[in-house]
């Protein structure tokens, strides 16, 4: 059995890219490390929160392509390129803590919930809306397929 040795941190969040090649975990102290999804050998390690100002990173989400990486935070929101390992942009969602995240079958909406619900464009995070009810715990889209 293989362990996730490359965190210090409690590991909150693990997860495969649609096609199985990819795997991502995250931690308490905002460190994200991919690997090949069936060696498990690591491919690039990603800090989410700054060293001096750890957060947890409480989820993670492959684009259907497996070319991007979401990120949630502490409050935060990020886009990060997988292969890169930049940064592509960053919201501040809300004052409160990022609890899971959701995306549409086709990749272009992205659900944040944080005791509300906002949708975003998954390209570039721009806000599209909030739902009016509060006490969300999860998001998920459905597919007719």
């Amino acid at each position: 059995m293989n362990q996730l040795v490359d965190h210090r941190a409690e590991v909150n969040v693990v997860v495969f890219s649609p096609d199985g090649e990819l795997l991502a975990s995250g931690d308490d102290e905002g460190r994200i490390v991919i690997r090949d999804g069936a060696t498990h050998a690591v491919l690039r390690a990603l800090a989410a929160a700054p060293s001096a100002d750890p957060a947890e990173i409480a989820a993670l989400l492959f684009s259907p392509d497996a070319r991007r990486l979401y990120v949630a935070v502490g409050n935060k929101l990020q886009v990060w390129d997988v292969t890169t390992g930049e940064r592509l942009t960053e919201a501040v969602v809300d004052e409160d803590s990022i609890r899971s995240l959701a995306l549409s079958p086709d990749g272009q909406l992205l659900a944040s919930v944080h005791f509300r619900m906002k949708l975003w464009r998954s390209e570039g995070l721009e806000f599209v809306r909030q739902f009016k009810q509060e006490n969300f715990r999860a998001a998920v889209f459905l597919s007719n397929e």
